[in-house]
């Protein structure tokens, strides 16, 4: 697994917040990803990346999620019912995971190995980035997803 770390410009992320069941997240994601792409559209703030779903707080049965588009800093304001986030800047750790969703808890496990044996410790927020996934890649094998964690 190839681990760079980075140091985060701001960022913003306009889209649905939820706390989600994880069983349910396939159904929010769905939901939540049209409703931010056509309130982004509809003020005239075109996404500045792909899709993304920002984490805050630990992952149990249940997980604070708000998942959306990236925009631009000085994109105009969601409508109403929609989160407007910034995204932490500073040092963080990214990787690329290739693979079906329900392997991601792998590349995680392999990624905070990795940060434990620098002594880096991850902050309450983390995103994953779909760069490739079923929308654009039918073979699961091939989807990719960019996961993003702010460091200290």
């Amino acid at each position: 697994m190839d681990v760079e770390t980075v140091d985060l410009a701001p960022g913003r992320l306009v889209g649905v917040h939820e706390v989600v069941a994880v069983p349910d997240l396939t159904d929010f994601f769905g939901r939540a990803f049209g409703t931010a792409a056509a309130a982004v559209a509809a003020v005239g703030a075109p996404p500045s990346g792909p899709a993304v779903a920002l984490y805050r707080g630990d992952v149990t049965d249940r997980v604070d999620v708000t998942a959306g588009f990236p925009v631009p800093l000085d994109a105009p304001a969601p409508g109403d019912g929609l989160a407007d986030v910034r995204l932490p800047e500073g040092p963080a750790v990214v990787t690329v995971h290739v693979g079906p969703y329900d392997t991601l808890r792998d590349t995680y496990a392999r990624l905070e190995q990795w940060m434990s044996g620098r002594g880096l410790v991850a902050r309450d927020v983390m995103w994953e980035e779909y760069l490739d996934g079923p929308d654009a890649e039918p073979d699961p094998a091939r989807w990719r997803t960019r996961v993003v964690m702010p460091v200290r």
